[in-house]
Parts: structure tokens; C-alpha cells; sequence
């Protein structure tokens, strides 16, 4: 979360400002209980904060390989704040408001997809995948679904050690999953549609 380079795209530099901006008001709200200060946890904060550190790690390594990952920096910023919502309207503690929680697990797997698949798409030889998109898009999915899996674990981790609710009193693993396979199937299904439109027009 330093300060962007010169030639960093406008889009990634305005990502990092306003998470810069809202991982401080997290800790002041929690530290100063302003709004939602007995809802937030200091540990939770601290996940945001490594989330987004392993992004810029990622971000890197993937850009000196010629990959540019600069979207999933908006789509990191918005699953944040969508998160955020969760906490605002308790999610996980009504089931009128499940739907938000149901819809961040939506849109990150939506992200978790596209950085897999841009992994795949660059380490795999230009043939395997051109050749045979829905066999990779099989193991793009079964990557990203076992990052969801391990995620769901992290959560109970959280949760059995820190006094966290991250899993909630409904124990909705089965949901979150369910909602984790339907965004990679969306970004899959749009992906291959343009892989088969491109081989069309070719």
C-alpha cells in the first residue's frame, strides 16, 4: 500500500487509496467503537490487511512474467466492502440478510477465478489450453474450488480460536461453497464463450 509508481495504471493506484482508506477507518472505528466499533475485530483487520499484502505479492510476481493483474485490484476493493456490508447489516445473524454474505462469496470467486486462470492460461503451453479450453477450465474450476475449501477451513480456525464469526451460527459452509462454484462457473462459461467466439472469427 505504498505509494503508487509512476507508470502504475490510475485504476490499481485508486484500489490501493481507498483500501488504504478504509483499512484505517476499520481500525479507528474498532479502536474508537465510532459506528460498528463491539461489531469489528482487531483479527479480522489484521486478515484484510495480509489478504491484500499476498494480492500485492501476487500482483508483482504475475507482472514480472509479462501477466497484468491490475483489474483484480477494483474487484478485491469491492468483495472488501461488500464484506463490510455484511458486518453493517449482520449477515450472518438474520436470514434476510444472508443474501450479502451469499453475494461476497459470489463475487471473490469471481476474482479466485481469474487469477487462477491467468496462472494457467500463461504457464500452460499456448496449445493445451487452446486446444482443449473446457479440460483446463475443469482444472482452473478444481483449483479455485479447493482454494475455497481451505478458505472454509481457515474460517473455522478463526472462529474456534479468536471468538471470530466468520462461519456464522447457521454453519453455512455448504452455501458458501455452493456460492464459490457459481461465480467460477460464471467466469468460466463467459471465458469459453469468447475463447469459442475468437475460434469463429478465425
Amino acid at each position: 500500500m505504498a505509494s503508487a509508481h509512476p507508470k502504475t495504471p490510475r485504476l490499481m493506484a485508486l484500489s490501493r487509496t481507498l483500501f488504504a482508506l478504509y483499512v484505517v477507518y476499520y481500525a479507528l472505528d474498532w479502536h474508537f467503537g465510532w459506528l460498528l466499533g463491539n461489531r469489528l475485530s482487531i483479527v479480522w483487520l489484521g486478515y484484510l490487511v495480509v489478504i491484500y499484502i499476498i494480492a500485492e505479492l501476487i500482483y508483482r510476481a504475475f507482472k514480472r512474467r509479462g501477466v497484468d493483474l491490475v483489474y483484480a485490484f477494483p474487484i478485491l476493493f469491492i468483495e472488501s466492502q461488500i464484506d463490510f456490508a455484511s458486518i453493517i447489516f449482520r449477515s450472518q445473524d438474520s436470514l434476510n440478510t444472508m443474501i450479502i454474505n451469499r453475494f461476497e462469496h459470489f463475487i471473490m470467486y469471481l476474482l479466485v477465478t481469474y487469477v487462477v486462470s491467468q496462472f494457467f492460461f500463461r504457464y500452460l503451453p499456448s496449445k493445451v489450453w487452446s486446444e482443449h479450453p473446457y479440460y483446463t477450465a475443469i482444472l482452473i474450476l478444481s483449483v479455485a474450488q479447493t482454494i475455497g475449501v481451505i478458505n472454509e477451513i481457515f474460517e473455522l480456525f478463526m472462529d474456534a480460536n479468536f471468538a471470530t464469526h466468520a462461519i456464522g451460527p447457521r454453519f453455512d459452509t455448504n452455501l458458501d461453497l455452493l456460492m464459490n462454484f457459481l461465480g467460477s462457473s460464471l467466469f468460466l462459461c463467459v471465458q469459453l464463450i469468447l475463447i469459442e467466439a475468437k475460434k469463429a472469427r478465425s
